[in-house]
Formats: C-alpha cells, structure tokens, sequence
C-alpha cells in the first residue's frame, strides 16, 4: 500500500510542468487532486499536523515521563507542556508515582 500512495505522488508530481514542479502549493495541489483529498474532503490545518507529528515524538520521552503524560490524555502542545512542567515539578519533589490508572479513556490514545 505505501508503494501504491508513492506512485500516485509521484504521478501527480510528474504531470505538472516545470514552473508548477517548482512551486509547492501546485504540487501539493496536484497530489492532493490525484489522491482525492482536499481541503473539504479532509480538512486538516497544517498546526494540526505539526501537533500530530509532535504528539507522536513524545515516544522519545525518558522512562517514567512517557508514561506520566500518557496517563493525562494530551491532545495539544499546550497540554502537553503543562504535564511535562507538572511531572517536573512533581519529579523535583520526588511525588511522580504514575498511579496505577489512567485518567484516559482509552490508555495510550496517542
């Protein structure tokens, strides 16, 4: 499949003339249009984006913060942040304790 949403990209790239090759709204443009999805069909921002690609990153997060901001469902930056500061605060006062429950829904939403 990823292979298949490759070609298709690079289709898409390879039908525009040069000057529209050159320009990345064009381009983005086009593959979009050759993949069916646009702005009303899939209405994402690009700050959503960079959360999501953000939200995902928290993986690398040291052993024990991972889990404490997991356990708080974090669904911006912003929230983020204040659970990292909170965690660090906590950590200084040696109160951490990652619980034995999540207050998510579902644990490891993100």
């Amino acid at each position: 499949e990823d292979i298949s949403l490759k070609l298709q990209m690079q289709s898409a790239y390879r039908n525009l003339d040069l000057q529209e090759a050159l320009d990345y709204s064009k381009v983005k443009a086009a593959i979009g249009d050759q993949m069916g999805i646009n702005h009303e069909t899939y209405p994402v921002t690009h700050v959503q984006i960079a959360e999501t690609v953000a939200l995902e990153q928290l993986q690398t997060l040291p052993t024990g913060a991972t889990e404490w901001v997991q356990q708080h469902c974090p669904k911006t930056l912003a929230e983020v942040t204040s659970i990292m500061e909170d965690y660090l605060a906590a950590e200084g006062e040696g109160k951490t304790g990652l619980g034995r429950w999540s207050t998510c829904p579902e644990v490891g939403a993100w």
